[in-house]
């Protein structure tokens, strides 16, 4: 580098180097005086901006990583003061913190302790998420390096730093362009994209180390570590056992099965202290489990020569002309009582438990799950009926070339199937953010075109 850095030198005119504070892959940070005698942390990066070749590739990422943040201001952000780029050597003087959460972990292993005390360490991941969110939310940004490493500690408060792999976001996905660190980096990085919760991806792995002092993923090389987050499930093991499918559903292979926001995976780590919730981790394919009472019994189907049969349990008349069965408890699922609401406090039980209604703030979002003699068991749809009667009125959404591509498939069916009729019921929408597939939409061949009135062209913003 042809800057010189060594203690006691002046890289900026006024800031005097103290001591080397840390050294990593993209630049080294060292702890400064600042005119007034404040002291300070700068960053210098490896590269020289004003030549050419590879070498420069990290500070020029880091570059624009610093243009993308550098307007974000928020008390759990380690503020970025000022930088410069003098003979081609980017430095960044930053606010100096205390330590980092992996001071303070190997300073609670020297005390005995198996990790982090977890009420300390959920109190750092408020404000973590705080941070997290607010990037994600209000600047469509991901940080895409967090690790112990980079959260640091002012007074005991959060400070998230180093933001060299910060990218944003074209539409709802990125592509990757830096190296990513392969113990806490998220599936979809290995493959060359990025979502919305690598974070949150990337925040659990570090809750679980810094609890327990035991990761997820044991692989020893980037390797092994790539095909373990890609394809291996977590080992969620040396969690508490309320906490694992929490952190289990956060590290999700899928990026849209894990918690809509960094916040809501704290704050289900909160509740699982308070009362034991059992969250799935997979709630695209919640299945209803039925409650002992109701538990279908296995008896031998000499018929078939199997015994595993399930009967249905007996059914409980509610009427003339149907049965019902006693309601399916939907485990895994919170209550859904509006908090603040007498009721929510003081539950009063109904006078007549068989006719009870739900009080009036609970919502019926997830109601008890019933079944009736229409199906053989649950999860089972009814047969189709067929036949003459009634049209219901059907409105049929396209979304995508996928979507354009079911819509033409369907409406050749029903010309196939039912010749030039008309169907008066049935509207059709088909909605795009490409102009040249909402065009082909309308210059299809024969019954495949879609008017006007039929498509919508959803121009992507920010």
């Amino acid at each position: 580098m042809a800057t010189r850095i060594t203690s006691q030198a002046e890289p900026l005119p006024g800031y005097r180097l103290v001591e080397r504070l840390g050294r990593g892959g993209y630049g080294e940070v060292w702890k400064a005086e600042a005119p007034g005698g404040l002291f300070k942390a700068i960053k210098f990066v490896y590269g020289d901006l004003e030549g050419a070749g590879d070498d420069n590739k990290g500070a020029e990422q880091e570059l624009k990583a610093l243009h993308r943040v550098k307007s974000i201001r928020h008390p759990f952000i380690l503020s970025i003061e000022r930088f410069d780029i003098i003979e081609g050597q980017l430095m960044i003087v930053m606010e100096l913190a205390d330590r980092n959460l992996w001071d303070r972990f190997q300073e609670c292993r020297s005390q005995g302790l198996v990790g982090i005390p977890r009420d300390e360490l959920l109190g750092y991941m408020d404000e973590t998420c705080e941070a997290l969110d607010l990037m994600n939310t209000n600047y469509q940004i991901q940080h895409l390096d967090i690790k112990p490493q980079n959260l640091f500690l002012v007074h005991n408060h959060i400070k998230v730093a180093d933001f060299g792999l910060a990218k944003d976001f074209e539409g709802i996905r990125a592509t990757v362009t830096g190296g990513v660190t392969p113990v806490y980096a998220a599936p979809e990085t290995f493959e060359g994209w990025i979502s919305r919760f690598c974070d949150q991806y990337s925040l659990a792995i570090v809750y679980q180390e810094l609890l327990t002092g035991v990761r997820p993923f044991s692989g020893t090389n980037t390797r092994q570590l790539l095909l373990q987050h890609i394809s291996a499930v977590p080992d969620v093991s040396s969690l508490p056992p309320n906490e694992r499918e929490i952190v289990a559903r956060s590290l999700s292979k899928k990026p849209d099965e894990r918690f809509p926001t960094c916040t809501d995976f704290v704050k289900a780590l909160r509740a699982s202290s308070n009362a034991p919730v059992a969250v799935n981790a997979k709630p695209a394919v919640l299945r209803p489990e039925i409650a002992p009472s109701d538990t279908a019994q296995t008896v031998p189907n000499k018929k078939a020569g199997k015994g595993n049969d399930l009967v249905p349990p007996p059914q409980t008349p509610v009427g003339p002309h149907h049965t019902m069965r006693p309601p399916v408890v939907l485990k895994g699922l919170p209550k859904l009582v509006t908090p603040g609401t007498p009721a929510a406090t003081t539950p009063r039980p109904p006078a007549n438990p068989a006719h009870s209604t739900p009080p009036s703030n609970v919502t019926l979002q997830r109601p008890a799950a019933h079944e009736t003699n229409c199906v053989a068991r649950l999860g089972v749809a009814p047969l189709e009926k067929i036949g003459s009667g009634a049209l219901v009125p059907v409105y049929v959404v396209g979304i995508g070339h996928s979507g354009l591509h079911v819509l033409q498939r369907l409406r050749s069916y029903l010309h196939e199937r039912f010749g030039r009729a008309t169907f008066p019921h049935w509207k059709w929408l088909f909605i795009d953010t490409d102009a040249s597939t909402i065009q082909s939409a309308q210059t299809a061949s024969k019954h495949m075109t879609f008017d006007q009135s039929e498509v919508f062209h959803a121009r992507l913003h920010r």
